[in-house]
């Protein structure tokens, strides 16, 4: 079977909702959210697309359209996109995210559902100011039956280190447990 190569789905078969999450170069690691509404019922593929260090971004752009053809003729339907967005916001690295996100929407509209997620790691005020400059903008071309989100990595501060007593003492558990072992005596 070609990477390209479908099983297509069988008559009388429930819907398949497929999960399309497209790496850029350079993206952070990220947890995806949960699946969106409604698609815990149907079968979920997931299919992920990620783009070569080097890769020229105008191939990134005609795999994502392959692979969304390919997905189809196999009748399945994209009711999730996901774009781990990378580094940049100028020049091409911008024209790609923002063809890439137009090919998503385009199958979520014709579909009549979906969810299209841009998720960024660290991201300073410019970025995150295109990132939601391009969620405007496609938010004013997409059907109601699509919604778009904008996430941003939460940075959660680092655990403060404790020495020996310290850690002990800070654990709930364990000053009980040193209680008792005191009581004890």
């Amino acid at each position: 079977m070609k990477l390209l190569d479908l099983p297509r789905k069988t008559q009388g078969s429930a819907a398949v909702s497929v999960r399309l999450i497209l790496v850029e170069e350079d993206a952070a690691a990220f947890e995806a959210p949960g699946h969106a509404e409604g698609s815990e019922q149907d079968a979920v593929e997931v299919v992920m697309l990620v783009q070569s260090r080097g890769e020229p971004d105008e191939d990134f752009v005609q795999r994502t359209l392959r692979r969304i053809g390919a997905l189809e003729r196999a009748d399945r339907t994209i009711t999730e996109g996901i774009i781990a967005v990378g580094p940049g916001r100028e020049g091409s690295v911008a024209d790609t995210r923002t063809a890439n996100a137009r090919l998503l929407l385009g199958h979520m509209s014709r579909a009549g559902r979906g969810e299209l997620m841009l998720m960024v790691g660290s991201a300073d005020h410019d970025e995150r100011h295109a990132l939601l400059a391009l969620a405007g903008t496609l938010t004013a071309e997409a059907t109601e039956s699509v919604s778009i989100r904008v996430l941003f990595e939460q940075r959660r501060p680092e655990p403060e280190r404790k020495s020996g007593i310290q850690a002990l003492l800070a654990s709930p558990r364990r000053d009980y447990d040193v209680a008792d072992a005191l009581a004890a005596g």
